[in-house]
């Protein structure tokens, strides 16, 4: 399956193992959890970065489920070019890291909206890529421009979910 059919198919309309769904989401939630922590790295833009580093990792672990194994170059440059193609507002995510810079209140503001960024971007990335396995795709043809519109649904789906893995997100 293309990326741009992500589009139009829903999460629900993807026939996996229980087993496999259920791991799946167990490594997507492990990877919200360690999202939520960049946001402690009082650096600005290093945070960002060691976002983008976790979500690598998230990746590399879901296709490893799914029998990929992409430890080549080719592999994590399109991960990589994905991940920032996907982020949603990369200016807005950078001023908020840099308003680490702002004594006191600016480190506050900025790490309480990057856990729920971190938390969302990493739930919506992870699925994306999980949903795109599972229907047959391959790291080298996941097209992130047209997983855009998936990728915006699943981040308002997270925070507005009522899971428990979801309650930073709407801090």
């Amino acid at each position: 399956m293309k990326t741009k059919d992500l589009e139009t198919t829903s999460p629900d309309a993807i026939v996996l193992s229980d087993d496999k769904e259920q791991a799946a989401q167990k490594i997507i939630k492990k990877y919200v959890v360690i999202a939520i922590s960049a946001g402690f790295v009082p650096v600005p833009l290093l945070d960002l970065a060691t976002l983008a580093g976790i979500q690598l990792k998230a990746i590399h672990e879901i296709g490893k489920l799914h029998g990929h194994d992409f430890s080549e170059n080719a592999g994590k440059s399109a991960i990589t070019t994905a991940i920032s193609t996907l982020s949603a507002n990369p200016v807005s995510r950078i001023g908020a890291s840099l308003l680490k810079v702002v004594p006191v209140i600016g480190g506050a503001l900025s790490t309480v909206s990057f856990h729920g960024y971190a938390a969302a971007s990493t739930y919506a990335i992870g699925n994306l890529y999980h949903r795109h396995f599972a229907n047959g795709g391959t790291i080298l043809d996941f097209d992130p421009k047209n997983a855009k519109e998936s990728y915006r649904k699943l981040m308002k789906k997270y925070k507005s979910s009522d899971d428990t893995a979801a309650a930073p997100a709407t801090a």
